[in-house]
């Protein structure tokens, strides 16, 4: 079994890097091989274009069977709390506009997430005790801050959970070459001030890490 597990920033990352005991083998992408399993751990950058670049690489290269994305995340929807982890059921562009030209390639404006990896990422969270919510994250090239933002996308996404700026770009290469995928994201802010952000992220990085490492080691 071959899992790639990606991140966009280091601090999303170099848990796993540690606790997997992976080798840097080129820039940004770390190898963990145990038996017949191997962990492709993976620093994307930040960013649509730079995420799908590093997930197609990936897929080409080493072909995985399965695909994490796992990181921090911009809370939206009510009554989250820091390191609340969020598992994407389902992802969304929330900056690509018109709408109907998502649904024209993917028969809906969401793409969504292997079943079963939402199941694992579940269970994970409840053995683990870490509170955790199942629903929509939606993904944007710019950093949400401000209630105009925050607006905008509950006018398409009322269902949103969270906001960040990989996930559906990964769902959507994977969904290209018909790979399982699943995004777990932390929340690290709530989309409305980055010094929250600086003071939280590494904390809430590593519940993602922790469901993510879970599913990594069960089959």
């Amino acid at each position: 079994m071959t899992t790639a597990i990606i991140g966009a920033m280091k601090i999303e990352v170099e848990t796993l890097c540690t606790r997997f005991e992976a080798k840097e083998t080129e820039k940004g992408i770390f190898v963990s091989k145990k038996g017949d399993d191997t962990v492709i751990i993976c620093q994307c950058g930040i960013g649509k274009v730079n995420a799908a670049a590093l997930t197609q690489r990936i897929i080409d290269k080493y072909n995985p069977d399965r695909i994490i994305n796992t990181g921090t995340a911009g809370g939206l929807a009510e009554g989250l709390e820091i390191g609340n982890v969020i598992i994407a059921e389902k992802a969304a562009y929330h900056d690509f506009k018109p709408v109907s030209i998502v649904e024209d390639m993917f028969g809906e404006k969401y793409i969504r997430s292997d079943k079963s990896l939402v199941s694992s990422a579940k269970q994970a969270c409840e053995i683990n005790g870490i509170p955790h919510r199942v629903g929509t994250v939606v993904t944007g090239d710019c950093f949400v801050a401000t209630k105009a933002q925050r607006d905008d996308i509950f006018a398409e996404y009322p269902d949103a959970l969270c906001t960040e700026m990989e996930g559906a770009a990964i769902a959507h290469v994977c969904h290209i070459n018909q790979i399982p995928f699943v995004i777990i994201r932390a929340v690290s802010d709530f989309a409305a001030d980055e010094k929250i952000f600086d003071e939280f992220a590494f904390h809430a990085a590593q519940f993602a890490a922790q469901i993510s490492e879970y599913i990594a080691e069960n089959k």
